[in-house]
């Protein structure tokens, strides 16, 4: 059994893995406000190699994400680097997390706009790992154990 057929088997322990890298940079965010590029850097690069093997509509997503969250950076300074390779990691690895990070990521932002902390530097990826929890349980986790039948 080779490795994607193990992933296609047991999709919990990539997504575990990777949901594991996110609460070590989220905590990380938390207290200091960045990440550190040794965290970042690697996953993001497997990501962007990956998705350009793999191509189709996973070499789109990942893609069609780079660009927008560059661009939104450039524009608008709306998300940090760190933060963008999150992102583009999720497009290539776990799309389904990439999805519930993004929804998460928007409503804290509506939080903090309805607080007048719009404009106020925050920790993006503490929002991005618990969507990412989310999906891990919902998708993996649970129906692992019989409790959500798929």
């Amino acid at each position: 059994m080779d490795v994607a057929q193990l992933s296609l088997s047991f999709p919990w322990v990539p997504h575990t893995l990777l949901f594991a890298w996110l609460v070590v940079m989220a905590v990380q965010d938390w207290r200091r406000r960045e990440v550190t590029n040794w965290l970042t850097l690697p996953p993001f690069v497997l990501g962007i190699l990956y998705a350009l093997d793999r191509g189709g509509e996973t070499l789109v997503l990942t893609g069609i994400t780079l660009v927008v969250f560059l661009g939104a950076r450039a524009f608008w300074k709306a998300q940090g680097a760190a933060d963008i390779k999150v992102l583009v990691t999720l497009a290539a690895f776990w799309p389904e997390a990439l999805y519930a990070a993004l929804i998460l990521t928007a409503a804290w932002s509506l939080v903090r706009i309805a607080k007048g902390q719009g404009r106020e530097a925050y920790a993006g990826i503490p929002p991005m790992a618990a969507g990412s929890l989310i999906v891990l349980l919902v998708l993996d986790l649970l129906p692992m154990a019989g409790l959500i039948i798929q």
